[in-house]
C-alpha cells in the first residue's frame, strides 16, 4: 500500500505575479484556500498535506501564513524544485506524491480521487493529466512513485531547465518509466480555459469563481465551475489574453 502525501509547490518569487500565494482569497490566502480544499479528501488517503517552500527569507512569509492551518513545511532550494520535493517527501516518509501545484487553487477534489484510483490500480509511475492538455488549466493533478522521481533526477540533474520543473522530465525521457496520460472527458475538455494563477486577470477570474460558490454555501467541482462560466460567458473574457506555457510545470 502506498504511503500518500500531498505536496504543494508554493515560492513568493513569481515573474508574473509576485506573491501570488499569499493574495486574499475567501477571507484567506490563495495557499490556505488551496489547502482547504485537500483537507476534504486527505483523511481518506491517511494523507499528509506538505508546502515545499525555499529557504530564501522572503518565503518566511509563506510559512507564517500557515502557522495553526495543520499543514507540514519542507524548505529547501529555490530553483531545483525536484530536489526539494525529493527531500520533502523523504523527510515525511511518503513514497507516492500527490502533486499539486499553488496556481492551481481551484483543482477539482475529485479528479484527484481518480487520478488516485488509477494509480493504485495500475503499475504506473506516474499518471498525470499536465502532460496532455485537455482540462481547463488549473486542474492539474499527478500521482508520482517516489522512486521514479528520484531516477528522473539522475537522469536530468545537470540540466538546469529540468531542475526546474517537477515531471518535465518524465516527458523528456518517457521511454524509461510506465506514463499514464489522462485526458478529459467531452464534458471537461476545455483545454483553452485557464483558471490557473498567472497573471492578476487570473486572481480577478478566481475571486469571481469563488465568490458565486461561497455565497450559495456550495461545494464545487470542474464541471461546476465550467458550467458557471458557460452561463456566464463575459467573465472568461477577463484572462482571455494571457499566454500559458505549453509544458507540465
Amino acid at each position: 500500500m502506498s504511503s500518500f502525501g500531498f505536496i504543494i509547490e508554493a515560492r513568493s518569487k513569481s515573474r508574473r505575479l509576485p506573491n501570488k500565494v499569499l493574495l486574499k482569497l475567501d477571507n484567506d490566502t490563495v495557499l490556505s484556500f488551496l489547502t482547504k480544499r485537500l483537507k476534504l479528501i486527505s483523511k481518506k488517503y491517511k494523507a499528509k498535506i506538505i508546502v515545499a517552500t525555499t529557504t530564501e527569507k522572503e518565503d518566511l512569509k509563506i510559512i507564517k501564513s500557515l502557522k495553526g492551518k495543520k499543514v507540514f513545511i519542507y524548505r529547501g532550494s529555490n530553483n531545483n524544485v525536484l530536489d526539494r520535493v525529493i527531500k520533502a517527501a523523504n523527510k515525511y516518509k511518503i513514497d507516492s506524491i500527490i502533486r499539486v501545484t499553488s496556481d492551481c487553487p481551484l483543482i477539482d477534489t475529485d479528479l484527484i480521487k481518480q487520478s488516485i484510483q488509477i494509480f493504485l490500480n495500475n503499475k504506473a509511475d506516474i499518471v498525470t493529466n499536465a502532460h496532455v492538455r485537455s482540462y481547463p488549466d488549473g486542474m492539474d493533478v499527478e500521482i508520482i512513485k517516489l522512486k521514479a522521481l528520484k531516477k528522473v533526477f539522475k537522469l536530468v540533474k545537470k540540466d538546469k531547465e529540468m531542475l526546474e520543473h517537477l515531471s518535465l522530465g518524465f516527458k523528456k525521457y518517457s521511454r524509461y518509466f510506465s506514463i499514464i496520460n489522462l485526458v478529459a472527458p467531452s464534458n471537461m475538455f476545455f483545454p483553452e480555459i485557464g483558471i490557473t494563477l498567472d497573471e492578476k486577470e487570473d486572481y480577478i477570474l478566481i475571486k469571481k469563481i469563488v465568490n458565486f460558490f461561497e455565497k450559495r454555501k456550495k461545494k464545487f467541482n470542474c464541471i461546476d465551475i465550467l458550467n458557471y462560466l458557460n452561463k456566464n460567458k463575459k467573465i472568461l473574457k477577463i484572462n482571455k489574453k494571457i499566454k500559458r506555457t505549453t509544458y507540465s510545470v
